[in-house]
């Protein structure tokens, strides 16, 4: 993938040096940064970025976004660029290979078109970035946030620009682990909690737990290596919860499950209801 996306060094500097000549254009300039992604991160990325020019890039992601938050959010999200007041950008198309072509409603119920070449295209990738969180991504737009990060990428390498860091942590985000599901079984009075999870940046380290709901498990967290009573097998991992199942003193209880990273990031919890029964339960992760 580096190959397809080589860094210009020289040539970003000339381009950053040029923004500074853009009326309008000092806010963007001035958003550089001075960590990019590691390769071994973008390597770590399960789904190559797509390989398409910016424009397209940031058309596709700007209408995912546009969809997302409806045209009123989207349009105050683009405060500062060349809009005109009041306007509510309702279209999104692009323009060459690194331009964007804006349809915007104006106030009186005309339309107007807007054209971004690439660095005014730039400052409206940095502010969908500010408008989309990289921790709600993936999850409000689906696949064309890859799209959102190919256009991240683009400005991160070619111009320097701040929208890297949604490059960085969307990245970590897409590769937090995510529960999919979870079970319950009984074996003699003991109630066990299967919980299912993938991995896709394989940086899983432990699990943890605490009672909810008015139960009164406490907090605890265990790595995969030293599990305490549970089992651990590859992507799922199961606790028992002793229930006194079968006798007078059988009960039910709320408990809240996640999977934990190496930095300490965690998984979507998941609240399951242990009973001395046995269930299945599918989980929306996104």
């Amino acid at each position: 993938m580096g190959a397809k996306r080589p860094f210009l060094g020289v040539g970003s500097v000339l381009l950053a040096a040029a923004l500074m000549a853009i009326p309008g254009s000092t806010a963007l300039a001035a958003e550089v940064i001075p960590q990019r992604p590691s390769s071994s991160e973008i390597q770590r990325f399960p789904q190559d970025l797509p390989d398409v020019q910016f424009g397209k890039a940031a058309a596709v992601c700007g209408k995912a976004i546009l969809k997302d938050v409806g045209p009123a959010a989207f349009s105050r999200g683009l405060r500062g660029l060349d809009l005109p007041e009041g306007a509510k950008v309702v279209k999104i198309f692009q323009k060459g290979n690194t331009g964007l072509e804006l349809i915007a409603q104006l106030s009186n119920g005309k339309s107007t078109s807007v054209e971004l070449d690439v660095f005014e295209a730039a400052r409206f990738v940095t502010r969908l970035a500010k408008l989309v969180p990289a921790s709600s991504l993936f999850g409000a737009i689906g696949t064309p946030a890859l799209y959102c990060l190919q256009a991240a990428w683009y400005i991160d390498q070619q111009l320097g620009i701040k929208a890297g860091t949604w490059l960085r942590m969307a990245v970590q985000e897409h590769n937090r682990p995510a529960i999919t599901r979870w079970e319950t079984h009984r074996k003699g009075a003991l109630v066990y909690l299967g919980v299912h999870y993938s991995d896709p940046g394989k940086n899983a380290e432990g699990f943890g737990f605490k009672g909810v709901k008015g139960s009164g498990w406490a907090e605890e967290a265990h790595s995969f290596s030293h599990p305490s009573y549970g089992r651990v097998r590859n992507g799922q991992v199961t606790y028992p919860f002793n229930h006194a199942c079968g006798t007078a003193q059988q009960h039910e209880s709320d408990v809240e499950f996640w999977i934990y990273t190496k930095s300490g990031q965690r998984s979507n919890p998941v609240v399951a209801h242990l009973e001395c029964g046995d269930r299945s339960v599918e989980v929306d992760s996104g």
